[in-house]
């Protein structure tokens, strides 16, 4: 119905009918995007395996993480957390339907975990065999022995958890587990020097994947 109500914008594109909608029209979409992709983390909470249910299909990897953006628009408004889209990616590799799970909880996480003020920086680049993405966000700090453990389920960092007492460490588990059934890994790395903003130790972390 939401989708019905844009389509019925001026516009030779369903993004440019989005983009003439009203703000009311809009939000309403974005609304809906973002619970329908809630729904779909939820039931891989309950069914783990059911991230390689279904048949591969060919995915847009950069219009996907352009619309997960801009659904996260209000949310990174709010927090004052700008959030940046580049690259030069063309390709549409095979992957599950679960896919839409990992740009879902980089981004959120990303903006969420964000300074005040600063740039959420996200990467979808064409390589000769598949698609470099990167996702850069300067938040509190992930130590050494944290790296392997904020894959794990129900795990939070220690200083994510003095920025946001809320949470329930499911974010990355679930992240992790579509990206091992498409058949690649999420790596992290920081990046430059750690800054104490508010008692709380920060840094540029880089969470990063290939996808053939």
């Amino acid at each position: 119905n939401a989708e019905q109500l844009i389509n019925e914008e001026q516009g030779t594109s369903f993004d440019e009918k989005v983009q003439n909608a009203s703000a009311s029209k809009k939000s309403l979409f974005k609304s809906v995007s973002l619970l329908e992709e809630r729904l779909k983390m939820m039931s891989l909470v309950s069914n783990p395996e059911s991230a390689a249910h279904g048949k591969k299909t060919l995915y847009p990897i950069y219009k996907i993480f352009d619309k997960i953006a801009k659904v996260f628009h209000p949310f990174a408004s709010k927090r004052h957390v700008r959030v940046i889209l580049t690259g030069d990616s063309y390709r549409k590799p095979f992957l599950f339907d679960s896919f839409t799970t990992i740009p879902l909880v980089l981004i959120e996480n990303a903006i969420k975990y964000s300074a005040e003020n600063q740039t959420v920086n996200i990467d979808v680049s064409d390589s000769e065999s598949g698609v470099k993405i990167k996702i850069d966000s300067y938040s509190p700090v992930i130590y050494e022995d944290e790296n392997k453990k904020i894959f794990d389920k129900s795990y939070r960092g220690i200083n994510a958890s003095k920025i946001a007492s809320t949470g329930s460490g499911l974010g990355l588990y679930l992240a992790d587990i579509v990206a091992r059934a498409n058949g690649f890994v999420i790596n992290h790395e920081s990046k430059g020097t750690t800054v104490s903003i508010d008692g709380v130790e920060h840094i540029t972390n880089v969470f990063s994947f290939y996808v053939k």
